[in-house]
């Protein structure tokens, strides 16, 4: 029985050896960056929540971010080249300093 066909949209359902090196790079990059920033901002998220006194506009940013990273996540990995680009150069920063933030 032959394989399915790759859905074309799933950058993962490729051998990334077939994928352009910079797009291959930048998809690990951005799945890297928004798992990370996932994590950190459900963390930032559940902080707030539990503060003595929740501020309510703090609990709706963080919940905002919270879901923006995790939508973003959702969707890698049938991103364009362009769009992974603009991950990793818009949040490739936000994550570093998450990650500093952390030490």
């Amino acid at each position: 029985m032959p394989e399915p066909e790759p859905d074309p949209r799933n950058l993962r359902a490729y051998d990334l050896s077939v994928l352009p090196e910079h797009t291959a790079q930048d998809l690990d990059s951005a799945e890297g960056i928004l798992g990370l920033l996932t994590g950190w901002a459900a963390e930032r998220l559940r902080t707030a929540r539990q503060a003595a006194e929740p501020d309510p506009a703090e609990i709706a940013r963080r919940t905002a971010d919270s879901e923006r990273y995790a939508a973003l996540l959702r969707r890698v990995r049938t991103m364009t080249p362009d769009e992974l680009r603009q991950v990793v150069e818009e949040l490739g920063p936000v994550a570093r300093r998450a990650v500093e933030e952390r030490q």
